[in-house]
Order: C-alpha cells, then structure tokens, then sequence
C-alpha cells in the first residue's frame, strides 16, 4: 500500500471519503493495505434495539460513561491481544494515525468505568453525518455494549445519520432473523439517503433467503479453522448449496467464539450446512 511517502492523516481522510479504509493483517505486519468492501455495515441510529438486561445494567448507573477522556488508552486497548484473538489489525502507524485525527477533532472515544477502571470502550471516525467504527473492547461483562448504547444515544442528539462497522455487514436488525443481511451498501444507501429515508427500506430491495447462525465457543490457543477436516466441511457446505445460497464463518473480535452461518433457497439444507459445520469446528477445538 505504501509508496514513496508514508501515509498522514489528510491522505487517509481523503480516502474514507471516498469508501476506502487501511488496514494490515496483523500488527506486526509491515504493510497497510487499501480496504474498499461492497457492502457496509449500517446501524440504524433510531431503530438500535436493546435487550431488556441491557436496559436495566444501563440504568442501574453501574458504568460511568465518558467521551473523549481517554483516547489513547481505548486504542491501546483495542488492540490487545484477547482471548479468542491472539492478533489485532492496529499497529502502531494505525493508532498514531487514529490519534492525530482524534487531535484534530476526526476521531472519537467512549469510554466505560469501573470507579477508577477502564473496562470497556470503542472508538471510530465522524465523516459528514455518519461515525465510522473501528475497534472495540471489553474487560468487563456488558462494558463495550453500554459504551456503544451512550455513543448512539450522542449520534442521535448530535443529528448524525447513521453508525457503520467497515467489515462488510449491512445491519437490518428488524428484518433479518440473525441480526444483519447484505446488500450493495453503497449503492443502496447512497439512494435511501438522498430520499431522506431510513436504511431498513433497503430489505425490499432484494429476496429475503433463510438464515441459520450458530455460535461455537473454543479454548484459549485453539485455531479450529486451520484444522484439515474444518476447511473440508466447508468446501463440502459450498458444494451443497450449489450455488444457491452462502456461508460466512469468521472469529468474534471481542469474544472466544466462531459466528458459522448460512443461507440459502433450501432452509433444510441450510440447518444441515451449519450444523455439520459447527460440529466439525466444535471437534477441532476440543
């Protein structure tokens, strides 16, 4: 990605401008590469559902909430090694990048408190009327989602349109019995926002497929997705569908757990898919 200058930060804002975004395989990874996916990660600002227990640790006053206090040390944080994710995406150039934007008023923190603790929090980037998160972390039960319940609750005070996620999920909470489908972000959005209309609208722009998701949890070192029998089951789950359908397996950022799901036309082959999926993974992180 680098060329003869490395980058600043009026280059990578120019970039997110225009739908790109650096990121490097690992931290100790000496390249950042250029990041552009089709679709986007949307959640809605006014339809952002919280479960009832989450409601109530809200408002039982136990976090203390702040933004902006501790920027550095929510970076830093995101990109420890945790449980379930030995590596992280954010070097170092990436977090002196994030903090010269936050210097210049691009870049935002919320920050969750445990008296005098820093237990949760996340950051990310305001462009226009959206904010574009990053990163995201959790020592404590519940600390990253209250941080990112007070952030939204700002967004929507602030005028802000939307909150996005850069890896590639359109969120329809409403819509989607797993939580999110996927579209052609950008196109889609850009049309729903110059009609002043919500991102939920997109759901009939496309035909809806039964959904399956089942979440495997794995020890501490374990890397179940290197294992032989794991990536043959899911070049035979690729098989099955036949074209019909697809599969998304990927690590939790913040959790030790395999998110394995499917759709498809055939939702008794989509049950069958995951379920021999998750097995298989389940067996290789045993």
């Amino acid at each position: 990605m680098h060329g003869a200058a490395r980058l600043t930060p009026e280059i990578v804002l120019a970039a997110y401008a225009e739908g790109l975004f650096p990121m490097a395989e690992a931290r100790d990874d000496p390249t950042l590469y250029w990041i552009s996916p089709d679709a986007r990660g949307v959640i809605p600002l006014d339809a952002l559902h919280i479960p009832r227990r989450l409601a109530r640790t809200i408002r039982s006053d136990r976090f203390t909430v702040t933004t902006d206090t501790a920027f550095s040390r929510v970076i830093a944080a995101c990109a420890e090694p945790a449980e379930g994710r030995e590596d992280t995406w954010i070097k170092p150039e990436s977090e002196a990048l994030y903090t010269a934007w936050h210097q210049r008023g691009h870049a935002h923190s919320s920050e969750c408190w445990l008296a005098d603790d820093l237990v949760g929090g996340l950051y990310g980037v305001n462009l226009g009327g959206a904010f574009f998160g990053e990163s995201m972390f959790s020592r404590t039960r519940d600390a990253s989602k209250v941080a990112l319940a007070h952030l939204v609750a700002r967004l929507r005070h602030g005028g802000f349109m939307s909150g996005c996620e850069r890896s590639g999920h359109l969120w329809l909470d409403n819509f989607c019995p797993t939580g999110h489908g996927l579209i052609a972000g950008r196109q889609g959005l850009s049309g729903l926002a110059d009609a002043g209309r919500p991102a939920g609208e997109a759901a009939h722009l496309f035909e809806p497929l039964p959904q399956i998701l089942e979440n495997v949890r794995f020890r501490a070192g374990a890397v179940p997705l290197e294992d032989d029998k794991v990536k043959s089951q899911m070049e035979a789950a690729t098989q099955r569908l036949n074209g019909k359908g697809r599969i998304l397996v990927r690590k939790s950022g913040t959790e030790p757990l395999i998110r394995v799901m499917a759709e498809g036309e055939d939702e008794t082959i989509v049950r069958e898919v995951v379920r021999d999926l998750a097995d298989a993974i389940r067996e290789a992180a045993a």
